[in-house]
């Protein structure tokens, strides 16, 4: 009888094959030390610990009984392109709409179409994402994104 793949074990697979490209991808940036740390230490302590994580999330997937365990994985390719359409929309589109616009409508397309929700659902967890992007990365880090429309600057 063979065995099915559960959902922990293929998302753990799969974070182990992410944290092993970006690992990786990482390999050509320099390494520093402990106290005084290179542009590639950041990225590869990352992608361990994504390692890390993917090699617990499939251990404990691939522990659990039969009787336990959540129906196989499924896949989705209406799902895989709306989030396609939409990272490249993000990406095509931040420079002319600004971050807000562009978040706003990533945000909204996705939280609409993947996980159905209300309409004020919708609102309230794209205004939510909007307020912690703009305190991470414009506040706390100072990201110098354009944050308005090119025509409005």
């Amino acid at each position: 009888m063979s065995k099915r793949v559960g959902r922990d074990t293929a998302a753990g697979l799969f974070f182990i094959a992410i944290g092993i490209i970006f690992y990786w991808g990482s390999s050509n940036l320099t390494s520093g030390t402990a106290s005084r740390m290179a542009t590639g230490d950041f990225p590869r302590l990352l992608s361990c610990l994504l390692m890390l994580l993917g090699v617990i999330i499939a251990a404990k997937g691939a522990f659990i009984t039969a009787k336990t365990q959540a129906a196989p994985l499924r896949f989705d390719a209406a799902r895989l392109m709306v989030m396609c359409f939409s990272l490249i929309f993000f990406a095509l589109a931040l420079e002319s709409l600004g971050l807000w616009i562009t978040l706003s409508v990533f945000t909204a397309v996705n939280t609409a179409l993947l996980f159905p929700r209300s309409l004020k659902e919708t609102i309230l967890i794209t205004v939510a994402i909007d307020v912690f992007i703009g305190l991470v990365f414009i506040v706390g880090i100072g990201l110098d994104i354009p944050l308005s429309p090119i025509f409005w600057r």
